[in-house]
């Protein structure tokens, strides 16, 4: 305790321990969440970025200097942006910044960009009391706000290094002398605690709002520099705005000391400043010419995240090799990623592996790993990754992108805008099957690249707030968005569409959805339509039998039954019974020709062009058996077997046959030709007689019957045609069309 009495019923703040039965990681961050909060810890004004003097100690004015910063970065309008600008007493003591004729131009010049304006002040007692000594500084401190000062980079001893009094220790006299600094420079100011050693001290939580973690980071001691940062990580936002001190924006400048290490430890240690989310201070003369080109260094740096980045394996290993930072927005999440090799004093190239599981990223998932310093995507990984040997100092800054999460939208997978990789510059993502919108935030560079995952193209839309430099493919997925012109305090936003394949769109699946179902609909309607014809034409093949039946069959055995009465009468009286029995049989052959015809009409074997020729042929040759008239025939030799429907077959027939009863009645002929022609598609069958002919012109007997023949040919879909003359015969053409199926042969019929 400090040699501090403690009397009955007292109590002492000190040093203290807390076991805590979790891994040191974990641990750190719940030990640092529950200081802040009995501590009072103040984390409102969040991390700075600026500049300060501490670079020019040889200085002996700060006046030029400093103009030559504001100036600067009033040219710049845009990239350079710090919110402090200070300066720093080892190049003037503050007294003398204080008392300086220049002081309220530089006060007002700061004030025009933005920026605090910013001193060192150095408690020191002088060699008089604590007290004394404490009260003359907090006099200087109200002095330097009412200066224009409104941040103030404090340096005094650390609790350790105080003497306690009789009654306070050490730790309660530091943060009473803080809480007697913070009442002097009131609420506004910006209290930044550089304590001796630079190493974070738990008393000044409540009263600062920054803290150095580290010892001075020159160009020459980065690697020790950053061993010693690493472990206050997660002291950030909790108990204060940790910082590192000062960044680099280039390796290598003519005129300038160089980083030890190079460009690669130079960002690295750009990496390890950005990702700490705390202050990002630089000292360097950026208004140099030389410096222009590197300025986007400072640029990505601006403002300071707000996210909480871990070290992993803080505690567990002997050297710590990956940074991690998890970013959870509303569309989507990623994990920032610094894989590095810097050990101190080490030389060994080290290939670092890192673990998704270990990380806490799900090691089922796919993710696409993107490099912030290469501006490149590197590929898609699972489970883990593993970086190329990278010497001492090297490192890869990497964003890890959740794919699976939304696998058929676009996904933000990269920005180099700024260094936490779209955790601050990007406001908001939309995006669905056909279409992006991002919406930034002013933070970042000016210019530079998003990254886009998206298995088909993006087309530009539109753009508000900045311009689109270019859109083009990266390879494979990948689309690389170039920005520029990105402006201050207006709205940015980028709109594009997504060019997805016909099948992928709503109005593709349905319009195929309506085709089937048209086309089901149709072959619906066509089968019923087909089973309704069949239905019809089964009745009207029914009906045309039922009435073959009546009038023929029907009619014979009527007058058979008629002559069977008369034949029984004449029986009765004695007559001859012979002509009655001629005439009987005569009427049963008649009925056995019908019955003949009907049974061969409706039989489906017979559907066909041979069968339709060898029915006719013999019919004919029996119909005039008994006659005087001979029949004689001309066919082919093959007569193809095309398939014939029933009913044009059946009306062929009754046409021939009526041809041929009109002959045997009308003609007077002696002699009769049936002709049969097969030409392509068409069946022709021709019947001519020697008879006495007529004049189509006139009206003849055989009137009726040449009307129900060419009915019976056009509903075979055929026609008929006449050539008569007196006394010069007659010839009759029926013409009906067949259909070719598998044709078969058969053999000539005479």
């Amino acid at each position: 305790m400090s040699g501090a009495k403690v009397d009955p019923g007292e109590t002492r703040w000190g040093q203290q321990v807390a076991l805590l039965m979790e891994k040191p990681g974990p641990a750190m961050a719940r030990w640092a969440e529950w200081v802040g909060k009995t501590h009072g810890a103040r984390t409102s004004k969040g991390a700075l970025s600026g500049w300060n003097s501490w670079n020019f100690r040889t200085n002996k004015t700060n006046e030029k200097e400093l103009l030559r910063v504001a100036e600067s970065v009033q040219r710049s309008a845009g990239p350079m942006r710090p919110k402090v600008i200070q300066i720093d007493d080892v190049a003037e003591p503050a007294r003398v910044a204080l008392d300086a004729p220049w002081r309220a131009n530089v006060a007002d010049r700061v004030g025009e960009i933005g920026a605090r304006f910013g001193l060192r002040l150095n408690f020191d007692r002088n060699g008089g009391s604590a007290a004394d000594g404490m009260k003359e500084f907090t006099g200087t401190v109200r002095r330097a706000v009412k200066s224009g000062f409104s941040y103030l980079k404090i340096t005094c001893p650390r609790a350790t290094e105080r003497a306690a009094d009789e009654k306070r220790t050490a730790f309660e006299i530091l943060r009473d002398d803080w809480a007697a600094i913070r009442n002097a420079a009131g609420e506004d100011a910006y209290l930044l605690y550089a304590g001796g050693g630079d190493l974070p001290d738990r008393a000044v939580v409540g009263s600062v709002d920054a803290c150095r973690v580290g010892s001075d980071a020159s160009r020459l001691t980065l690697r020790k520099a950053l061993q010693e940062i690493l472990p206050s990580f997660a002291l950030n936002g909790r108990w204060f705005a940790v910082d590192p001190d000062v960044y680099y924006m280039a390796g290598e400048i003519p005129g300038m000391c160089s980083v030890e290490g190079g460009t690669p430890m130079m960002q690295t240690w750009l990496s390890v400043v950005g990702l700490s989310c705390g202050t990002a201070i630089t000292s360097e003369p950026f208004y140099w010419k030389e410096f222009e080109p590197h300025w986007r260094n400072a640029e990505v740096l601006n403002p300071p995240a707000s996210e909480r980045t871990e070290l992993i394996h803080f505690g567990v290993m002997p050297a710590w090799s990956a940074l991690v930072g998890h970013v959870h927005r509303t569309w989507g999440d990623s994990t920032v990623a610094l894989l590095f090799n810097a050990v101190s004093n080490n030389t060994v190239s080290l290939a670092p592996h890192f673990d998704f599981a270990q990380a806490g990223l799900d090691p089922d998932r796919r993710y696409a790993v993107w490099s912030f310093w290469d501006n490149q995507f590197l590929g898609i990984a699972k489970g883990k990754w593993s970086t190329p040997v990278l010497p001492n100092g090297y490192s890869q800054h990497l964003l890890f992108t959740d794919l699976d999460r939304t696998p058929e939208r676009p996904v933000l997978i990269g920005s180099n805008l700024h260094i936490y990789c779209s955790a601050a510059e990007i406001k908001n993502v939309t995006s669905s099957r056909d279409a992006m919108q991002i919406e930034l935030t002013d933070a970042g560079a000016r210019a530079g690249d998003l990254f886009v995952y998206s298995r088909w193209p993006l087309v530009f839309k539109t753009a508000a707030g900045c311009a689109l430099a270019d859109i083009v493919n990266d390879g494979g997925n990948i689309w690389r968005i170039s920005l520029a012109d990105r402006q201050h305090g207006v709205p940015q936003r980028l709109e594009f569409s997504v060019v997805l394949p016909f099948t992928r769109h709503l109005w593709f699946w349905l319009v195929a959805a309506t085709l089937v179902a048209s086309l089901l609909f149709t072959w619906w309607r066509y089968i019923v339509g087909l089973r309704l014809k069949r239905a019809l034409a089964f009745d009207a093949e029914r009906a045309r039998i039922a009435r073959d039946l009546h009038d023929q069959i029907g009619a014979n055995l009527t007058r058979i039954s008629l002559l069977g009465a008369i034949a029984a009468q004449d029986a009765k009286e004695g007559r001859s019974l012979l002509g009655d029995v001629q005439e009987m049989a005569a009427a049963a052959r008649e009925t056995h020709r019908a019955v003949g015809e009907i049974v061969w009409s409706f039989n489906p074997r017979h559907d066909t062009t041979a069968s339709l020729v060898h029915y006719l042929c013999r019919y004919a040759e029996e119909f005039f058996t008994g006659s005087p008239v001979k029949c004689h025939f001309q066919i082919p030799e093959e007569i193809p077997d095309h398939p014939l429907p029933p009913q044009a077959r059946h009306d062929l027939f009754l046409a021939v046959k009526e041809a041929l009863n009109n002959i045997l009645k009308y003609a007077d002929a002696t002699e009769v030709e049936l002709t049969l022609q097969l030409h392509h598609d068409r069946m022709i069958v021709e019947v001519s007689d020697n008879g006495t002919g007529f004049d189509p012109t006139r009206q003849t007997t055989a009137g009726n019957g040449l009307r129900n023949m060419q009915e019976r040919m056009k509903a075979a879909g055929g026609n008929m045609t006449l050539h008569s003359s007196p006394k010069n015969g007659t010839r009759l053409t029926f013409d009906i069309p067949v259909n070719h199926g598998s044709p078969s042969t058969s053999g000539r019929k005479k």
